[in-house]
C-alpha cells in the first residue's frame, strides 16, 4: 500500500462524482473521513462502502476510509460532539462535493438549503476544526443565461440562472469567493460540464441532464411498442410507424442545431481535478473541467436517438434571436411550443424533459486558460457514434437507473 499522505474530509461521497472521484484520492494514499447521511434502509457506513464497491472493489481501502454520520444541512453539520473534537486540527484538506441535482423549481427549497446553505455550513466548519484547505466541485453553468465566451475568473456578470441548481450553485461560489477574500480559507473550485459516464464501460450513477433527456424518448419507444399491435391503426394514421426494427415517429423537438452540449465522461473529469488538486498552482483558482470539443446538438440528438432506434424525428431551429428572450422561463418555453407542438406525443416529451430544453437552445464557450497554463492543452478525446453507444448501452441495461446492476 502506498505510504499514507494528507487527511481530507469528503462530503458527497455517495454520489457520482463524489464517488469516483473519492475512489481516485484513496488510490493516490489519501486517508478519507466521509461524512454521509443513513437512509431508511442503509446506514451511512453501509452507503458509502456500497457507493465505492461500485465504482471498483474497495476492500484494499478499508483502513484508508472512516464514515462520519452527519448532513451538511444541520449546524456542526450534524456531527456528534465527541466526533467533531476527533477531527479539530485533524484534517488538512475539505472536499466539497455534496450537491442536489434538480432543474425543477418545486424543488428550490431543497436545492437552496443543500447547495446553498449547506455550503455556508461546510465554511463555517471549517474555521471550527481549524483547516484552511477547501476543495469545491460547481458547475460550469453558473454562467446562467449567458453566451460567448465565459472565462474561469468570471462569476457574476448579471447573468440571469434558468434553474435553481444554476442559481444555488452560483450563491456557494460567491460564498467560497468571500471566505477566500476574507483568508478564511484557500480554495480552489472546479467547475464541471455535464458528467456521463465511463467512457471504456458507461458505468455511472448519474442519470440527470442528458440521459433524462434521452430517457423520455426511450420511454416514448417502449410504450409505442407495448400498445402497437393494439393501436397500430390509430398510430400510423398518426405517422408513427415500424420498420426495419425502428420506429418512426414524427415528432418536432426545438433546438439551436449548432448549440454545443459540454459532454464530458467521468473518467476525464476525475483525471483534470485530481491532477490540478495535486498543484500548488491550484490554490486560488477556479477552472473549467470541461469538453473543448463538444459535440453540437444535431449530432448528438441524431446519433443518440437513432442508437435508441428512433426514426423520423425532425428538430426545428430556433435562432438565436428567437431564443434569447425565453431562455430563462420553462414555462414560456412551454407557451411558445404549444403552437409548434400540436400532437399528445409531442407535449408529453416536453413535460418530460422540458426543463433541459434552454440546453438545447444555446450554450456559451468555456475558456479553460487556467487549466491549460498548470497542465498543458489536455483535451477531452472527442464524443464518437461508439462512444454514445457505450453510455446508452449501459442506461438501458439500468432502465435509466430504475434498476441496478
Amino acid at each position: 500500500m502506498k505510504e499514507m499522505k494528507r487527511k481530507i474530509l469528503l462530503t458527497g461521497g455517495t454520489g457520482f462524482v463524489g464517488s469516483f472521484l473519492a475512489h481516485r484520492l484513496l488510490q493516490e494514499g489519501y486517508e478519507i473521513k466521509f461524512l454521509a447521511r443513513p437512509n431508511k434502509h442503509q446506514s451511512a457506513q453501509q452507503r458509502i462502502d456500497d457507493t465505492l464497491n461500485f465504482v471498483k472493489p474497495s476492500f484494499l481501502f478499508k483502513n484508508q476510509y472512516e464514515v462520519i454520520e452527519g448532513d451538511i444541512t444541520n449546524h456542526n453539520l450534524g456531527m456528534k460532539e465527541s466526533d467533531l473534537t476527533k477531527l479539530r486540527g485533524q484534517i488538512d484538506e475539505v472536499w466539497h462535493c455534496a450537491a442536489f441535482i434538480s432543474f425543477r423549481e418545486e424543488d428550490a427549497d431543497k436545492t437552496y438549503k443543500i447547495n446553498a446553505l449547506g455550503t455556508k455550513n461546510v465554511l463555517e466548519f471549517m474555521n471550527i476544526i481549524e483547516t484552511k484547505r477547501l476543495h469545491y466541485l460547481s458547475t460550469a453553468f453558473v454562467c446562467g443565461n449567458r453566451l460567448g465566451i465565459v472565462y474561469e475568473d468570471e462569476l457574476d456578470c448579471g447573468q440571469k440562472f434558468r434553474n435553481p441548481y444554476e442559481r444555488t450553485k452560483f450563491e456557494a461560489e460567491k460564498l467560497v469567493n468571500e471566505w477566500k477574500l476574507k483568508k478564511e480559507i484557500e480554495s480552489t473550485i472546479y467547475r464541471l460540464g455535464i458528467v456521463v459516464g465511463e467512457s471504456h464501460s458507461g458505468k455511472t450513477l448519474n442519470y440527470f441532464g442528458y440521459y433524462e433527456f434521452m430517457k423520455s424518448f426511450y420511454d416514448i419507444r417502449k410504450k409505442v411498442e407495448k400498445q402497437f399491435l393494439e393501436y397500430s391503426k390509430c398510430y400510423n394514421e398518426k405517422g408513427i410507424v415500424e420498420m426495419n426494427d425502428k420506429l418512426k415517429i414524427p415528432v418536432r423537438v426545438p433546438c439551436n442545431l449548432q448549440s454545443e452540449i459540454n459532454l464530458i465522461t467521468i473518467d476525464f473529469a476525475i483525471d483534470i481535478i485530481s491532477q490540478l488538486a495535486f498543484k500548488m498552482e491550484s490554490k486560488g483558482k477556479t477552472f473549467h473541467v470541461i469538453n473543448q470539443n463538444a459535440p453540437v446538438f444535431k449530432w448528438l440528438f441524431e446519433t443518440s436517438t437513432k442508437f435508441l432506434g428512433l426514426t423520423g424525428l425532425k428538430l426545428i431551429d430556433i435562432k438565436k434571436n428567437a431564443y434569447l428572450s425565453i431562455l430563462l422561463s420553462r414555462s414560456r418555453i412551454i407557451g411558445l411550443l404549444k403552437k409548434m407542438l400540436l400532437r399528445e406525443m409531442e407535449l408529453n416529451i416536453l413535460n418530460e424533459c422540458g426543463q433541459y430544453l434552454p440546453y438545447a437552445l444555446g450554450e456559451p464557450k468555456f475558456d479553460d486558460s487556467n487549466v491549460k497554463a498548470i497542465l498543458g492543452n489536455v483535451a477531452h478525446p472527442l464524443i464518437t457514434e461508439e462512444q454514445i453507444s457505450t453510455l446508452l448501452s449501459y442506461a438501458i441495461k439500468t432502465e435509466f437507473g430504475r434498476i441496478s446492476v
